[in-house]
């Protein structure tokens, strides 16, 4: 027969328990904690003051790199001729701006202790925000994928299309962060007005999780990797990857997925919780995580200029190899030469 746990172990057990739902409803996408008491010890309070000035710094940051720049890149697409990739750029620019207005909500918040002393409503807007930026920036990316794909085989990509797509996207994204209308929530704790998750069940808040995951990274990812792979094995291989587009979106893509991972990532192990995770990784993990996935709504148009320089002239042919296209058309002018000559 087994033995009964002993009362050390019931103990250990039960704190363990304890600490590892204390840890997950602590930490969301804003760092919360509606069961801390009062009497906060003092690594905690330690703790939650050094994310409360990481956040300010870090999306104070974001604002003042972002806005300039995601309103300049807008302004100087604006005054280009419109093409399929110019329309795309322009849609991931118009969706990070969004989520850049946002922030100074989430500062205040920070800021005040990360309570929510404003309207609920706009508690649930933040949030749905973020998301919404999540998922059309990795619908976007992915369309930039077929395009280079699509510049590979010589298939016609119009700017039509592009406008098409950058409407498609955003209605998606609408309708898969819909999730965050219906569980984020400002709710009282004895501590003050949060902004957090509700959750009618566990299960409900695991599915939420790995659609996220599956939605806004794995299949993005697949996409962006099919696309490589289907432009290395065509002739025109050399013409697209010497280009400052491909070069451009290509670490744009890595960006976007490594800035986001660790937030899935952690989020996934904060609901699958084990024996072996050290139980102070989550608290700073997971804010940190989020941090660095609002991060990335400032990094494409630094991207753009250190990369393809200021005038953003690279978006008229992006994709296009323009002395590779003129060897290669001297070479058919030169093989009609020759075919004309034999006659």
């Amino acid at each position: 027969m087994n033995k009964p746990p002993s009362s050390l172990q019931a103990r250990f057990s039960d704190g363990k328990e304890m600490a590892l739902n204390n840890s997950m409803d602590e930490f969301d996408y804003d760092y919360e904690d509606p069961r801390e008491s009062v009497n906060i010890d003092e690594e905690k309070a330690a703790r939650t003051a050094l994310m409360k000035y990481m956040y300010v710094i870090v999306y104070s940051l974001v604002i003042l790199l972002g806005l300039p720049l995601h309103t300049f890149v807008i302004y100087r697409i604006g005054k280009m001729p419109k093409t399929a990739v110019s329309i795309l750029f322009l849609g991931l620019s118009v969706t990070d701006l969004v989520v850049i207005l946002s922030l100074p909500l989430h500062i205040i918040s920070a800021w005040e202790g990360f309570t929510w002393q404003l309207p609920g409503a706009l508690c649930t807007a933040c949030s749905y925000v973020m998301f919404l930026n999540m998922h059309a920036t990795a619908l976007l990316l992915a369309s930039l994928s077929v395009v280079r794909s699509c510049r590979a085989f010589h298939r016609c990509w119009t700017p039509m299309v592009s406008q098409i797509v950058v409407a498609v996207a955003a209605i998606a994204a609408a309708f898969l962060s819909f999730s965050t209308l219906l569980y984020r929530r400002a709710k009282s704790t004895p501590r003050g007005t949060v902004c957090s998750d509700a959750y009618p069940d566990r299960a409900r808040e695991v599915a939420v999780a790995v659609f996220r995951f599956l939605a806004a990274w794995l299949c993005p990812c697949c996409v962006a990797f099919v696309s490589s792979c289907l432009v290395s094995l065509t002739k025109n291989v050399n013409r697209i990857k010497g280009t400052k587009g491909y070069a451009i979106t290509r670490i744009m893509m890595v960006a976007y997925f490594l800035c986001w991972l660790p937030y899935h990532l952690f989020m996934l192990i904060r609901l699958h919780p084990t024996d072996d995770l050290p139980e102070n990784i989550l608290p700073v993990a997971l804010p940190v995580s989020t941090v660095l996935s609002f991060l990335n709504s400032c990094m494409n148009p630094i991207i753009y200029m250190f990369k393809g320089g200021i005038k953003m002239s690279w978006l008229q042919n992006a994709f296009q190899n323009e002395e590779a296209d003129r060897e290669a058309t001297s070479e058919q002018k030169e093989k009609l030469t020759l075919h004309d000559t034999s006659r």
